[in-house]
């Protein structure tokens, strides 16, 4: 049965912060902390009735937290982990657990099986109605922060396009070498002529 879900309130005995020390906990609530950007921006943000479609209405038992189950999806690509450290950095990594709005140490994530359910539950979805239900939370997501910040995207700051967005492919000697060719490419006749009259002296 389809279930909205909050981030935990953090308890006074069990609490991340209260527990971590004074120097952790300083650095951990900073707000600048990428760990409580990424909760606030993203976690927070998702729009979990994107995916009220996969669970039923009216019986069964409640799901679990599906912005938690997104942000561990992102997570995992952002970072490149495998699944086991996907699941052990949920477990064990205090900043993986504010990311993911997990505010005491004794909130448990979700189970492996119920993050795999909810893996093929989305192809299943996707499969069957053509809809691919991450994009359209990333859509939502995207919108939202726009509006949330004053984002218009009328206008595209110079350093922040991308030229070329394959000049990363290419390594160092590569670039240097397609560069070369480009600049006397113009004149090859010429630059032949000049190899072989200083190959004549």
């Amino acid at each position: 049965m389809f279930k909205r879900s909050y981030s935990t309130a953090p308890d006074l005995f069990n609490g991340i912060l209260s527990v971590s020390g004074e120097e952790k906990s300083t650095e951990l609530s900073c707000p600048e902390q990428m760990h409580n950007v990424f909760c606030q921006e993203v976690t927070n943000r998702i729009d979990e009735s994107v995916f009220s479609d996969l669970y039923s209405s009216e019986n069964g038992r409640p799901n679990a937290s599906i912005r938690r189950l997104v942000a561990m999806k992102v997570l995992k690509e952002g970072e490149r982990w495998t699944d086991e450290q996907l699941f052990n950095s949920c477990k064990y990594d205090l900043r993986v657990m504010l990311n993911l709005g997990l505010n005491n140490i004794s909130d448990e994530v979700v189970c492996n099986s119920t993050y795999y359910y909810f893996k093929s539950a989305l192809e299943r979805h996707k499969v069957e109605t053509g809809m691919d239900l991450l994009e359209r939370c990333f859509e939502q997501l995207t919108l939202d922060q726009k509006n949330y910040h004053g984002v218009s995207g009328e206008r595209i700051q110079l350093d922040s396009k991308l030229i070329q967005s394959n000049i990363a492919k290419s390594s160092r000697l590569g670039l240097l070498l397609e560069g070369l060719r480009k600049y006397i490419s113009p004149d090859v006749d010429l630059w032949k002529e000049k190899v072989s009259f200083s190959d004549q002296e």
